[in-house]
């Protein structure tokens, strides 16, 4: 296997990957993959900075302040001052937690089964794809 190649079927499972995930957000009807993968990440019932949010899921700050707004409406999360004045802390009310739990409950089920079954193999391949991730930096250059 050349360079190429391994690119490409690393891109090719990657992407594989997320499909698995959109198709199951799809289930529930949700739609937008930003928007499972915000639930995904307030579900550990702390609070969160929006910039951390913007880290966590890999979307700009407009997208996640966008999905954000539209859970507020709904009442699905709550929006709290945090130590510094301009900083705003999400946390998801009763609702809120009710409606991610209706929709993430059945998925962590399935891949706690994953995980239990395949943790040895699962802890390697999170560390060998940290160091991929760190290896790729020469795409973030300009030069």
């Amino acid at each position: 296997m050349n360079s190429r190649e391994f690119f490409f079927e690393y891109c090719n499972t990657i992407n594989s990957i997320n499909a698995k995930y959109d198709e199951y957000a799809r289930k529930f009807n949700v739609v937008s993959s930003n928007l499972f993968w915000l639930l995904y990440a307030l579900n550990d019932g702390k609070q969160h900075r929006q910039l951390d949010l913007c880290e966590h899921c890999c979307l700009p700050k407009s997208t996640i302040n966008t999905i954000i707004k539209d859970l507020e409406k709904k009442g699905y999360v709550i929006l709290t001052k945090g130590e510094d004045k301009r900083e705003r802390l999400v946390s998801y009310t009763i609702s809120g937690k009710e409606y991610a739990d209706s929709i993430l409950n059945d998925l962590f089920s399935k891949e706690d089964n994953v995980f239990n079954e395949n943790k040895d193999e699962l802890m390697d391949l999170i560390k060998n794809l940290r160091r991929f991730n760190e290896l790729l930096v020469s795409l973030e250059s300009d030069e």
